[in-house]
């Protein structure tokens, strides 16, 4: 039989399996979640009631591996089912640094700069101390890459760390435009000119880059100017060519200058330029033009040329230092010269001077002067004629007119002159002075006077064979009986107009004799001769110890004067007495001299005595006549020696 047993229906087993989880190190541990599993008669968990959760001891700090999530019961319940809990596994992965290329900078053709990199993502407080290892970014830019943004790729390569796993981030190279200052050469231009304007330099190209050109302008680049308004600035800009990529740079121009020089003038004689000669190689600038001037200027000259020589004719301009510009936009520096300037000769005057000659002589006609010599020259001399330089040229026929040629010396040069030679000198022949003497044995009696007859003088230096008369008086130096000297003329007429009496000289003497007579003088003594002039007579004391040819002169005898000496040579022919006498001081006796003495003296030739050349001519004679002296017969007369103070008498005895 059936015996209903009893089916004892236990619960069903449910296991309720901790839900595996897993999250990173780092984090907090997860919701842990179970399942449950077991169910039967196509039951779900809708049949479970209440809920569980499961739990781990890991927690945020627990390095990475496992850890055990521990499944719980606690707080379910089923009708037909009971529980068992089944553990999970809690996973802890890694936790993610991200490693970062720093971003960075520079300028074109600059080198990378180092690349460093940032690791982000550390938990727990942690830092990249727990990090090993050391990474670097990289980038493909180089120096020549070109202005822009380059990536730095960021490396995780050499880095490690337990409880991390590292991804690695880009960062951005900005590379910047490199500096570049471009400046303009400074520059100069002649006025006139179009100048190119291409010098530069620059500072600041990298990677051996060149810069082909600039554009360079300026106001000064114009033909029409100035020196004065310079220097001018030259603006530059738009760098461009050669190998350069101006967006790599932050292009910075800097201005030069263009200045203007005067244009060299070319300056050439004037047609027909024509000066005369002055002395100098000056070529005045009115002589001259400005060949080259331009747009139109008016360039004037002042100040002088230099010709290459100053003489007269046609000499070139050879230099224009000398010379002054109006317009400031022309120099004489570096300038030329050209052409021709007609020097044409100085006119210059010659003109004799005036001549004086005395008649008979030839003279020298050498004074001039001149009108027109320039600069200082000199004549040296002329060639003067005058028919009046003939040494028979007379008086009336003057002035005779000095005519002048042939300048020549000096430091002048003939060809530089045209010379006129005026003829306007004269020569004027002035008398010749008459040297009047006395003619030979000329005698006259004493009068009192001191006149000389005409006839008794001659004029001594005639010439040309002129007859040269006189009329008139001379006049003697004293007019004492005696030998007188011929000291004026001024009585005299001269009959000749060739000859003056004026500066003439006088030479000789006139013999003024006293008319024989019985002198007598009652004292006995030899008067003076004024007293022996018109005495009556002349006795003379005795004098026994003389003796004379005619034997002793006794007391009392009395005496003619005899005088000049022709008489006393007159006397020599006949056989009488002759005795030359003093009128010595006190009683002196006279002293007496023979006849015989006295021919001796005067016909000596060997003894330091003079003859007479002649009868009648008289010559030196010196006859003793007192102590200690010497008087001397001279030339007709009778004359002491210097210091004797005594009267002479040359006497012919009367008895």
């Amino acid at each position: 039989a059936a015996a209903n047993g009893t089916l004892t229906i236990n619960k069903a087993h449910l296991t309720v399996t901790a839900n595996d989880q897993a999250r990173l190190y780092g984090q907090s541990n997860p919701t842990f979640t179970e399942t449950i599993t077991g169910f039967v008669n196509g039951e779900t968990s809708t049949v479970v009631s209440g809920t569980a959760a499961g739990n781990s001891s890991a927690v945020a700090s627990t390095n990475v591996g496992t850890a055990s999530i521990v499944a719980s019961t606690t707080g379910l319940s089923a009708g037909n089912y009971d529980f068992a809990a089944a553990n999970g596994t809690l996973t802890i992965n890694k936790a993610h640094l991200t490693v970062t290329a720093n971003d960075q900078a520079r300028l074109y053709g600059q080198s990378n700069p180092t690349f460093t990199e940032t690791i982000t993502g550390f938990v727990n407080g942690e830092t990249s101390a727990v990090v090993s290892g050391t990474a670097a970014g990289n980038s493909s830019a180089v120096a020549s890459t070109g202005v822009g943004t380059s990536s730095i790729a960021g490396s995780t390569a050499g880095l490690s760390a337990s409880n991390y796993d590292f991804a690695a981030a880009n960062g951005t190279l900005s590379i910047g435009q490199a500096p570049l200052t471009v400046t303009v050469n400074n520059a100069s231009k002649v006025y006139g000119q179009t100048p190119t304007l291409t010098g530069f330099t620059s500072s600041g190209l990298v990677n051996s880059e060149t810069i082909g050109s600039v554009t360079q302008t300026s106001s000064g680049a114009v033909v029409t100017a100035g020196v004065a308004a310079g220097p001018y600035g030259i603006l530059a800009s738009t760098a461009t060519g050669g190998s350069f990529a101006p967006g790599n740079y932050n292009i910075s121009y800097v201005n030069g200058s263009l200045t203007v020089t005067p244009l060299p003038v070319n300056v050439v004689a004037a047609s027909g330029a024509t000066r005369v000669y002055d002395g100098s190689a000056n070529a005045a600038a009115s002589l001259l033009n400005v060949a080259n001037a331009i747009n139109g200027d008016t360039v004037s000259l002042s100040g002088n040329a230099t010709l290459a020589v100053g003489s007269a004719g046609a000499e070139l301009v050879a230099s224009i230092a000398g010379l002054t510009l109006s317009n400031p936009n022309y120099t004489v520096t570096g300038g030329t010269a050209s052409g021709s300037v007609a020097v044409s000769p100085a006119p210059l005057t010659v003109t004799s001077n005036n001549a004086n000659k005395v008649y008979g002589q030839t003279p020298t006609l050498t004074g001039f002067t001149a009108s027109g010599l320039v600069a200082g020259e000199t004549i040296g001399s002329v060639t003067a004629a005058s028919s009046g330089a003939a040494v028979t040229a007379g008086v009336t026929g003057g002035p005779y007119a000095i005519t002048v040629s042939s300048a020549t010396g000096g430091t002048f040069t003939p060809g530089n002159y045209s010379i006129t030679y005026a003829a306007n000198g004269r020569l004027t022949v002035t008398p010749l002075p008459a040297n009047v003497a006395a003619a030979i044995g000329a005698t006259r009696e004493y009068d009192g006077t001191t006149n000389a007859a005409a006839s008794l003088l001659t004029v001594a230096n005639a010439i040309n064979g002129d007859t040269v008369t006189l009329s008139g008086n001379a006049t003697l130096a004293g007019s004492s009986v005696g030998i007188e000297a011929l000291s004026s003329t001024v009585g005299l007429t001269v009959n000749n107009p060739n000859y003056t009496l004026v500066g003439g000289m006088t030479a000789g003497a006139v013999m003024v004799a006293v008319p024989q007579t019985v002198i007598a003088n009652s004292t006995g003594k030899v008067p003076s001769n004024g007293d022996v002039t018109n005495a009556p007579s002349l006795t003379l004391p005795a004098q026994g110890n003389a003796t004379t040819a005619a034997g002793d002169r006794p007391a009392g005898s009395t005496f003619n004067v005899v005088n000049p000496l022709p008489q006393i040579s007159a006397i020599f022919g006949a056989n009488t007495a002759l005795e030359v006498i003093s009128s010595p001081n006190a009683n002196e006796p006279s002293q007496a001299v023979s006849l015989s003495q006295v021919r001796s003296m005067l016909q000596s030739t060997s003894q330091g005595g003079m003859q007479l050349a002649q009868a009648g001519v008289p010559q030196d004679v010196r006859v003793p006549v007192s102590r200690n002296s010497l008087a001397e017969i001279v030339n007709g007369g009778v004359r002491l020696p210097d210091g004797v103070e005594q009267e002479l008498f040359v006497v012919q005895a009367n008895k």
